[in-house]
């Protein structure tokens, strides 16, 4: 039996590097998707690929050759690049690019880690965005194999070190209501081999599956859990309030972990995350740790309980001057990405008279009145666009650098309910903290004043269909 090739996209996280270390043990070749470049020299059997997830050529080349796909990344974590919009678009469009290039790679099988979705009940934007990106993935029509966790705990593991850091902190800690939030909490070693074991196994094709561990408890007991064994006495005070913004402003600031990450975490803890027995993975060889357990192995492993978990770092280098900026527009009715990029270059012209707007073959420039030089130009990758996902390569212009990889992007998204307009990669031509009080902000409004008109366009296509 030739050696299966296991891709993973968010190679070097929590779950990533524990499972790397395990495929590596079974003999399988490993190609890790990473933001930075990385030595190739550790193993014979593990390659590492600097992979741009918002890219989706950078993707594509990534997963080339690999049989199964791992899908393990989010993207709540701290930038300091500017950023103009939210996680839970941001992961959309990781999703979307990883689909899509799974199913142009022929990969026989995609597996994903999520989150528990309760149900019926009101999801946090946290889990909505879990959700989301289910369902874009499940759209590639590559069978995908979905894996649902409520808390997976491990010495870097970034909810249990907020624990971890809360109880080790605090002497007396006022827990309000959420902390009674009952959860299955699964060791990150039960959590890799339930992964291992959906490797090409056509049982779990196109399936989703809850894991958790054996022992169903509260964060409040698993806080006074985890004070016990590190010997801590820890007076815990249960108030019978839910208060999610005074929570989030304490755990940023005491457990050092940064609001990107901890905002959609406490938001989702007003719901119970518990197993559902319909969902169970696999049959009585895969065996759980009890919270006890996991704790007690946990705190074995002191060298990694050291490391600052990579979700507390930010995410690109400092000083990086590029832009990121994505809206969720409404897709017009029958409208896809490329007639919404169209209709978007002639709403300027005709609601800017100030500006002038020049197409040429695939060339879009666009000037101020009066003014020679474009303000910025654009140049359309006919070969990489689609009819659900329109290109353009941001070229030189006075508000422009030009870069091999600055873009704007045009894609439909979820069966078109969505157009994602995205910069990826710009880098503006006027000093940094002008741009981010001018420029940035001209861009935002633009968008949805654009917004507003698709959905008055759409109002009056739906109201003329209904009138026929």
């Amino acid at each position: 039996m030739a050696q299966l090739k296991i891709g993973i996209a968010g190679a070097s996280g929590f779950v990533g590097r524990y499972l790397i270390e395990e495929l590596l043990k079974k003999g399988y070749s490993v190609v890790a998707l990473s933001r930075k470049k990385r030595s190739n020299h550790m193993n014979k059997n593990l390659t590492w690929h600097k992979c741009d997830l918002f890219s989706r050529k950078d993707t594509l080349l990534g997963l080339a050759g690999c049989d199964v796909a791992f899908y393990l990344t989010h993207s709540m974590m701290p930038s300091a690049r500017l950023s103009q919009g939210n996680f839970v678009d941001y992961d959309v469009i990781l999703a979307d690019n990883f689909a899509r290039s799974a199913k142009e790679n022929k990969i026989k099988q995609i597996i994903y880690m999520g989150g528990i979705i309760p149900e019926d009940v009101s999801l946090s934007s946290h889990l909505l965005s879990r959700l989301e990106v289910e369902r874009t993935l499940a759209s590639s029509e590559v069978p995908l194999t979905s894996l649902r966790a409520g808390l997976i705990i491990g010495p870097e593991g970034s909810s249990f070190r907020i624990m971890y850091n809360l109880v080790k902190r605090l002497p007396i800690m006022i827990c309000p209501s959420w902390t009674r939030t009952l959860s299955n909490p699964i060791s990150i070693w039960d959590t890799i081999e339930s992964l291992i074991y959906c490797i090409n196994n056509k049982k779990v094709f196109a399936k989703k599956f809850d894991i958790g561990g054996t022992t169903t408890i509260s964060y409040f007991d698993m806080m006074k859990v985890l004070g016990q064994k590190l010997n801590r006495k820890r007076l815990l005070l249960s108030v019978p309030l839910f208060s999610p913004e005074l929570s989030k402003l304490w755990v940023n600031k005491v457990a050092s972990a940064p609001k990107e990450l901890v905002y959609p975490l406490i938001g989702s803890l007003k719901t119970h995350m518990i197993p559902n027995i319909h969902y169970k993975l696999g049959d009585d060889t895969l065996n759980q740790m009890s919270y006890h357990e996991a704790i007690d192995r946990i705190l074995e492993e002191k060298k990694d309980l050291k490391r600052t978990p990579r979700a507390f770092k930010l995410s690109v280098t400092k000083g990086d001057k590029s832009v990121r900026s994505v809206q969720r527009l409404q897709t017009l009715y029958r409208f896809n990405a490329q007639e919404v990029s169209e209709r978007y270059f002639n709403w300027l012209k005709s609601n800017f008279p100030f500006l002038f707007v020049e197409k040429e073959n695939n060339w879009i420039s666009i000037y101020f009145r009066g003014i020679k030089k474009p303000l910025i130009s654009l140049f359309k990758d006919e070969k990489s666009s689609r009819e659900d996902y329109a290109l353009f390569y941001i070229k030189a212009g006075l508000l422009s650098q030009e870069t091999n990889r600055g873009r704007l992007i045009f894609r439909t998204i979820i069966k078109s309910r969505y157009t994602m307009v995205e910069i990826h990669d710009f880098i503006p031509r006027m000093p940094w903290y002008i741009y981010k009080y001018t420029q940035a902000i001209i861009h935002l409004v633009t968008m949805k004043m654009f917004n507003l008109h698709l959905l008055k366009l759409k109002r009056n296509i739906v109201n003329h269909t209904k009138s026929e």
